[in-house]
């Protein structure tokens, strides 16, 4: 609670970094000392951890670094000590780079996402890779690019997901118009794929991605994993989950767009850097309808939705209209709230109570008290 208060209090000053960092901090600590007994994953990772130099379980890069600090004495909690703290300055760092005043995210992100995301560490420290990586690319030279693919190559060594993150930033060769059409030609793309798993039924569709990504992901059980566990079958429970996402995912959408119509129309002194930040959410966001394309197949697909949510709050800070009426005040409070509140509950409350009392300390004590 204090991290969120710590942030909040951020959110009222326009460049300051530091209340954003001291709320990354605490975030980071409460993740760290996350109470196994609680974390669903958390003896997976161990007993994996502990077996790190006789089995390739997970990624290059994560294992190759679990080997490391198994030889030089540390325990799991080391080690996971040690990711989370490079992961918070990771994210931190690529937040400060994108955004004048990161606190709107970081308050947004631990209300919704970020324990859920922590529980599974290797999600976690790909995705704060990832947001470090793109924001090289909000200048548009070859160092930076460089600089970008290589830390998102190495991401994918922490968690094969980084994949479908390092390809959406090939949609940025793109001029802005082109990527905008085929924003919304993947929209309806992401639309026509869901209904196909009704009329073909998910076996082809799965077969397919495996196949696909067998051929670019070292993971030696992907297929497996793709093929048995990445399949769910269809309830009320999922059907919720996936009308929600969609319906976090386009609010905000629609605002982002809204809020760049508003600045170009108002022509309201925009950084050197507007068009090219578009861009980079634009690419992220599309990464997000593979996500909602497959969650038809398995809610698992349901993380890649979750973890573009954070580029979008970043879109949302970013493009924020500077001078703005009460009314406008009001209706974006409003909305952002609404975006957050159906955030929180696809990606927590749905999944039922086992879910819930297995996220560290914020989430299961805003549901009980």
């Amino acid at each position: 609670m204090t991290s969120l208060l710590v942030s909040y209090v951020g959110t009222f000053f326009k460049k300051n970094r530091v209340l954003a960092l001291v709320s990354m901090a605490i975030l980071t600590y409460i993740s760290i000392y996350a109470n196994p007994q609680i974390n669903n994953d958390y003896l997976v990772y161990e007993s994996a951890y502990e077996a790190a130099g006789r089995n390739n379980y997970f990624e290059w890069l994560y294992t190759l670094l679990g080997q490391l600090a198994l030889k030089h004495g540390l325990t799991y909690l080391d080690f996971r000590l040690w990711l989370l703290v490079f992961a918070g300055a990771m994210l931190a760092m690529g937040l400060f780079r994108l955004i004048e005043n990161p606190s709107f995210v970081i308050l947004a992100y631990a209300v919704t996402a970020y324990f859920v995301d922590t529980v599974q560490v290797r999600n976690y420290v790909m995705l704060s890779m990832m947001v470090f990586a793109y924001s090289f690319l909000k200048k548009n030279n070859i160092i930076n690019i460089v600089i970008a693919v290589s830390i998102g190559f190495l991401a994918t060594g922490i968690h094969s997901l980084g994949f479908i993150f390092l390809f959406g930033m090939l949609f940025l060769v793109l001029p802005l118009k082109k990527m905008i059409k085929l924003f919304f030609v993947g929209i309806g793309a992401a639309l026509i794929v869901q209904l196909l798993y009704f009329v073909v039924g998910p076996a082809v569709i799965v077969n397919i991605v495996a196949k696909i990504g067998g051929v670019f992901v070292e993971r030696a059980n992907f297929i497996d994993k793709v093929t048995t566990q990445y399949v769910s079958v269809m309830s009320f429970n999922s059907i919720q989950i996936i009308v929600l996402s969609w319906l976090y995912y386009i609010l905000g959408v629609a605002m982002i767009f809204y809020e760049v119509k508003l600045q170009i129309d108002a022509d309201e002194n925009k950084d050197e850097y507007f068009e090219t930040k578009f861009k980079l959410i634009l690419s992220v966001l599309m990464v997000g309808l593979i996500g909602l394309s497959f969650m038809n197949i398995s809610l698992d697909y349901s993380r890649l939705v979750r973890m573009v949510f954070i580029f979008e709050l970043i879109g949302l800070a970013a493009f924020k209209k500077k001078r703005t009426s009460i009314g406008y005040f009001l209706f974006r409070k409003l909305t952002v709230i609404f975006i957050l509140v159906v955030a929180f509950y696809a990606q927590n409350i749905v999944y039922g109570q086992a879910f819930i009392e297995s996220i560290p300390h914020l989430v299961n004590d805003l549901v009980h008290y």
